[in-house]
């Protein structure tokens, strides 16, 4: 079962970071930026990484952005799946689009491979 976005924390840096026994010192210095400041605001969800940063901790800690920052990653599939299904809406009402065909084949398609049914687009 999925888990939800309440249940699901926005990111799970401070577990990485404590199992490598970094500092945030450290792990600053690894992103690059002058001190722990920057890790302490990505580790306590006021600020979103830089896609720069979001490769660095995926390179050090082993693990995709989305196990890395799953909170976040659940909400940008959910807000996309919900406009995918608005603009199926929108594309199909448009006669003159001669590629009107492909881009519905190809925005359902996304959907089914989030797992969501055609019933469930509307």
């Amino acid at each position: 079962m999925p888990r939800t976005i309440k249940q699901t924390l926005e990111n799970y840096l401070i577990r990485h970071r404590k199992r490598s026994r970094l500092t945030q010192a450290e792990l600053a210095y690894l992103l690059g930026v002058s001190d722990g400041t920057k890790v302490c605001h990505h580790e306590v969800f006021t600020k979103r990484p830089s896609v720069r940063s979001v490769f660095i901790y995926e390179i050090l800690f082993d693990a995709p952005a989305r196990d890395l920052f799953a909170g976040h990653y659940e909400e940008a599939r959910r807000l996309t799946l919900k406009r995918i299904a608005v603009l199926i809406e929108s594309i199909a009402r448009k006669e003159k689009d001669p590629f009107r065909a492909h881009k519905v084949a190809f925005l359902r398609a996304v959907l089914a491979r989030s797992g969501v049914s055609a019933l469930e687009e509307a």
